[in-house]
């Protein structure tokens, strides 16, 4: 009788890119208490090499490590909701390691600010304009006490104004916070200041869509046809383009034509004819 295999009795651990030029993710024990269950691409705080780190968390599985004693536990999950790394993002981010050998904990922080990597909450547009609010009352009727005041929410008028063009027009820093204090104005973004998040999808033309299409094709085939590992060919473009960014030489070895960076170092070749330019892979 052939007797049952026994269950994987190893810990449930998160696997976690560090960043560090190893090319290796590490296992660590979940938090002990928190969600246990966040997001691909949630940020993480945990000891690494005797400093405290910020870690972006990867996949959750039963630990692979022989001697699961030294496992190491995560300190907390820092974005136990929403990840600031979209799964396009981190995908986009892991082909990147992947083809340029970069390793993961160093590549994937390429998609945060500065800030965001050291573990800080996402940014946020300063709050460096002002906007008159409808409370005004109170000046309206003791006009003699409030001069200054008057005189900025008049320059503001019934749009946003940047706080150091008040400045700039003698209105001192005392009176703004007056304003602010009292309710009579309220401090906010630039009005065109772009959101943290994009809340659109990038919009592209038909030609950018039909580029966009065939190269994940060509890149998604020469990936599988070599086995997921870099080939001859993925060196020599790669020396290629360097030379050229470099400045050795100023032609493409593939089609001749001039310039630091050429579409031949991404798989696609451009052909020009009396009806215009044509791209094929």
């Amino acid at each position: 009788m052939i007797p049952e295999p026994k269950a994987n009795s190893s810990p449930v651990v998160w696997v976690i890119a560090i960043p560090s030029p190893l090319h290796k993710v590490f296992e660590y024990l979940p938090p002990a208490s928190g969600r246990n269950n966040p997001e691909p691409g949630a940020r993480v705080r945990l000891p690494f090499a005797g400093r405290e780190v910020t870690g972006i968390f990867i996949q959750k599985r039963h630990s692979q490590l022989a001697d699961v004693t030294k496992l190491k536990q995560v300190k907390i999950l820092l974005d136990p909701s929403d990840t600031l790394l979209s799964r396009d993002q981190l995908t986009l981010l892991q082909w990147f390691s992947d083809y340029y050998l970069v390793a993961l904990g160093e590549a994937i922080p390429l998609g945060l600010s500065n800030r965001e990597r050291k573990g800080n909450a996402e940014w946020q547009p300063p709050l460096d304009h002002l906007y008159r609010t409808t409370n005004t009352q109170g000046l309206i009727e003791a006009p003699n006490r409030a001069k200054q005041q008057q005189a900025a929410l008049a320059i503001i008028g019934s749009d946003t104004i940047a706080v150091k063009d008040l400045e700039q027009k003698g209105i001192s820093k005392t009176v703004i916070r007056s304003l602010v204090s009292s309710g009579l104005a309220s401090k906010v973004a630039a009005p065109n200041c772009p959101s943290p998040r994009k809340t659109r999808e990038l919009e592209l033309t038909d030609e950018q869509r039909y580029v966009c299409q065939q190269l994940g094709a060509n890149l998604d085939a020469k990936w599988q046809s070599r086995g997921g590992s870099a080939c001859v060919g993925t060196a020599a473009r790669r020396t290629s383009f360097r030379a050229r960014e470099q400045g050795s030489f100023d032609l493409c070895g593939s089609c001749g034509q001039g310039g630091k960076l050429c579409i031949c170092d991404f798989g696609i070749n451009s052909t020009v004819s009396g009806e215009g330019s044509k791209t094929t892979i």
